[in-house]
C-alpha cells in the first residue's frame, strides 16, 4: 500500500476541502444534526501540522513508536481544525438542543464544547492503546489502486481489517475502541441522555464516520486535484 503525506507545497487546497465539509455541514445540520456531526470528524483526519513530533522520523519510520503514536493523536487534538470543529459541532448542538437540555442557555454552549474535547481525547487515547497493541499503523495510506469500485472498496474494507508488522490481517480494533471510548465519555458528562443505550447508540454513529474518513483518505488526492484544477480555470 502507498503512503500519502499530510502535507503539501501550499496549505490552500486543505483549508478549501476543510471549509467545504464545514459547509455541508451545515446544509445536513438543516435536515438533522446528528448526520451533520457524523461528517464532522472529517475535519480532523489528518492534522496539517505536526508540532509535537518530528515529521521526517514520523512518515518514514517502518514501526512507530509509542511517542510517536501519541504525538499524532495530540496533535490532531492541537489542530486549529479541531478547535473548528469543536466550536461548530457544539453551535449544531445549541441550534437543535442535541443532546437536549431542559431550559437551555448561552453557558450550555461552552458546556457542549467541553463534552466534544472530552469525547474527542477519549476517542483518541482510544485509537491510540488499541492501535499500539492490535499493532495498527495510524498514518493515512492509499490502495494503490486506479479502479474506483476497487479503491472504495479497500477504503471501506480498512475499516473493519488492518494488516500487523507482518503484514498478517487481522480485525481493526482502534476504530471501535475510538468509537466506545468517545461515545461513553460524552454519555458521562452529558447533563441528560446518560444511559448505556445513548452511549452505545453515539458509538455506532462514530463508528459509522470512520467509513467516511476512510473514503476520504483514498479519495483526497483526487478531489485536492480537482479544487486545484477549478481555482485555475478561474485565474485564468
Amino acid at each position: 500500500m502507498q503512503e500519502t503525506q499530510s502535507r503539501g507545497s501550499s496549505g490552500q487546497p486543505y483549508q478549501l476541502w476543510q471549509v467545504a465539509v464545514l459547509l455541508s455541514s451545515a446544509l445536513l445540520a438543516s435536515v438533522h444534526p446528528l448526520a451533520a456531526q457524523a461528517a464532522l470528524p472529517v475535519l480532523g483526519i489528518v492534522p496539517n501540522k505536526l508540532p509535537l513530533c518530528r515529521p521526517e522520523q514520523f512518515w518514514t519510520s517502518n514501526q512507530l513508536t509509542f511517542g510517536e503514536r501519541a504525538c499524532w493523536h495530540a496533535s490532531k487534538l492541537l489542530s486549529p481544525w479541531g478547535v473548528v470543529a469543536a466550536g461548530f459541532s457544539s453551535g449544531i448542538g445549541q441550534w437543535h438542543n442535541y443532546p437536549y437540555v431542559r431550559n437551555q442557555d448561552p453557558d450550555d454552549y461552552v458546556h457542549r464544547f467541553a463534552v466534544y474535547y472530552v469525547k474527542r481525547s477519549a476517542r483518541e487515547t482510544g485509537e491510540l492503546i488499541a492501535g499500539y497493541f492490535n499493532h495498527e499503523d495510524p498514518r493515512p495510506h492509499t490502495s494503490g489502486q486506479t479502479l474506483f469500485r476497487k479503491r472504495l472498496g479497500v477504503a471501506l474494507l480498512s475499516v473493519l481489517v488492518t494488516r500487523d508488522d507482518l503484514s498478517a490481517s487481522h480485525v481493526a480494533l482502534a476504530p471501535i475502541a475510538g468509537s466506545l471510548g468517545s461515545a461513553f465519555a460524552g454519555a458521562a458528562f452529558y447533563r441528560q441522555h446518560t444511559g448505556v443505550g445513548y452511549a452505545f447508540r453515539g458509538a455506532g454513529i462514530s463508528y459509522g464516520s470512520y467509513f467516511g474518513r476512510a473514503v476520504y483518505r483514498e479519495f483526497r488526492p483526487d478531489i485536492l486535484l480537482a479544487i486545484d484544477r477549478m481555482l485555475h480555470r478561474r485565474r485564468n
